[in-house]
């Protein structure tokens, strides 16, 4: 097994601020994550710093960053493999389930980065809605509009492909679930780097 090689992203058709703040995104990237017997969650990160898959993989932030993390939870009680859900808009912060009994959410959060230290600060979204697009172990594409409370709102459409890391899943052609190994890089502590 070889880890996927990084493919840039991307984040169009951009609208919003938050705290006075109005970002440019520049790229992005995603990875599946083991949370428990079949269950995962899919991180997409978009960023105002070209690079985040490779930033992402190797811990790092970047002084002055502005991030968005949006993480699609899925879950069962059955402890079988949660298959990837089917397209289509969901509420942000919403459980819906399929009907296999899968259960699925949207997170969404605004991260902004420190240019000094890296020290950061974050706003939940509370409304809004994610079009998943299209999803698979390659890449997740979606519409977003989402609101942080008196904050502010974004929105957008996002390319996000695979940034892999050790420990994080892929699927089989049989349905089962695997994990990268030491083929990719192992996310530890991040560190706070110059742009």
């Amino acid at each position: 097994m070889t880890c996927p090689a990084l493919a840039p992203g991307s984040v169009t058709n951009q609208s919003g601020s938050v705290n006075g703040t109005t970002p440019t995104y520049a790229d992005a990237c995603s990875d599946r994550q083991w949370t428990g017997q079949g269950n995962w969650q899919n991180v997409v990160w978009i960023s105002t710093v070209a690079g985040v898959g490779d930033h992402y993989q190797h811990s790092q932030v970047v002084r002055g960053e502005d991030r968005v993390l949006a993480a699609l939870l899925g879950a069962n009680t059955a402890g079988t493999p949660v298959p990837f859900p089917a397209l289509g808009q969901h509420d942000v912060g919403v459980n819906w389930v399929d009907g296999a009994g899968n259960t699925y959410k949207w997170l969404v959060t605004h991260i902004a980065y420190s240019a000094n230290n890296c020290h950061h600060t974050e706003k939940t979204a509370t409304a809004g809605t994610v079009t998943l697009q299209s999803i698979d172990d390659g890449q997740v594409t979606a519409d977003y509009s989402v609101t942080f409370g008196s904050a502010g709102s974004l929105s957008g459409s996002l390319v996000a492909p695979r940034a892999a890391t050790a420990g994080s899943l892929y699927f089989n052609p049989d349905g089962s679930q695997s994990q990268y190994g030491p083929e990719c890089p192992t996310r530890v502590a991040e560190t706070c780097i110059n742009p």
